[in-house]
């Protein structure tokens, strides 16, 4: 009866005209902004320069690495558009940053109204095409019925969540020099650190296997946070348009909340209640890199990388756990509320 109440839950989502037109939507929002980019233009940029012996003292700053080698600092001044410029090549020092970027922009609001919707189908269905007194008189027991219909929504968030993710950070590699910034210098960060992977199987396998941790860790808890409490007010109220209303005030309280606390770094409200969070993101994004600490200087590769302007962005393992522990902890709380209400519904 589970599988039953599966089934029947995409079958009510794929037949509604709103549900297409909100995809829709949120496909070009996903586009445009990976056609926009993540880094601007500017008129310089830094390269490291190494310090020969009995060359002139150097006028710039200077790094020294663990093994006693120098390197000088030089601002090189070159016009460009930042990651818009056709020379722009993307550096393996901003390739996961990257990723970051355009999985958490899509949790700003495109994905949140997404998942909100299709809860207002479900539970507008429920109640407006009588599927539940249908489910029910056809021997579907309550339990199946409310999480049978739960799976499918999280299934189907998953999948689309995923299929977004892909497209949106493939798409951008591939219009920002693709393969051959692999192998070739970074522009317009002249900073060296070479890939680990070097052809089209090798970045496939690493940008999905870090695209799907993200989907999973980052984007799923804050996607089900949002679903189970838009479940939870259209179940109390009886009102798919209710939990449409309640649901969407809470991406739009959300998004209000990001711009007021995502840089207030020590506050309760950053640490665990920001569905977008930037820490996370990073963090699990260079989870098993060169980078994953918040402050890196020599790398294995480079043999010289520098302080990371942005440590302080990143999180701390304690963080992030405590962060998805969070979001879980409180859609099981608007679980529980919708399945009492969903139990005590009567035919």
């Amino acid at each position: 009866m589970f599988f039953k109440t599966y089934k029947t839950t995409f079958k009510r989502i794929f037949r509604s005209p709103l549900f297409w037109m909100v995809l829709a939507i949120v496909a070009v929002i996903v586009f445009l902004d990976a056609h926009r980019g993540s880094y601007g233009g500017s008129n310089y940029s830094m390269t490291l320069v190494k310090v020969e012996e009995g060359q002139a003292a150097p006028t710039g700053e200077v790094i020294v690495t663990e093994d006693g080698e120098m390197y000088e600092k030089v601002v090189i001044y070159d016009s460009h558009d930042g990651d818009r410029d056709s020379r722009f090549r993307l550096g393996y020092h901003k390739y996961h940053e990257v990723m970051g970027h355009r999985l958490r922009f899509m949790m700003f609001y495109a994905l949140p109204c997404l998942a909100v919707v299709i809860v207002m189908i479900v539970v507008g269905g429920d109640y407006k095409d009588n599927f539940y007194e249908i489910e029910r008189a056809g021997g579907v027991r309550a339990s199946s019925y409310f999480f049978g219909r739960l799976c499918a929504i999280a299934t189907l968030l998953f999948a689309l969540s995923f299929a977004l993710s892909l497209f949106s950070f493939n798409y951008y590699f591939f219009t920002r020099g693709g393969l051959a910034s692999l192998s070739s210098t970074p522009y317009p960060d002249l900073t060296v650190i070479e890939y680990p992977f070097k052809t089209l199987g090798g970045y496939l396998f690493d940008s999905t296997k870090t695209i799907l941790r993200l989907v999973l860790l980052c984007q799923m808890p804050a996607l089900l946070l949002f679903a189970t409490f838009t479940y939870m007010v259209g179940s109390y109220f009886e009102s798919g348009l209710v939990a449409g209303i309640g649901g969407n005030g809470t991406v739009i309280l959300a998004y209000l909340a990001l711009g007021r606390y995502q840089w207030q770094y020590e506050t309760f409200v950053n640490k665990y209640l920001l569905p977008a969070k930037n820490g996370p993101y990073l963090y699990l994004s260079r989870f098993d890199t060169a980078f994953n600490s918040p402050e890196y200087v020599v790398d294995k590769y480079a043999g010289i990388v520098g302080l990371n302007k942005n440590g302080y962005l990143s999180d701390t393992p304690e963080g992030v756990v405590g962060w998805i522990a969070t979001m879980l902890l409180l859609s099981a709380v608007f679980i529980t509320v919708s399945y009492i209400c969903t139990r005590r519904r009567r035919i």
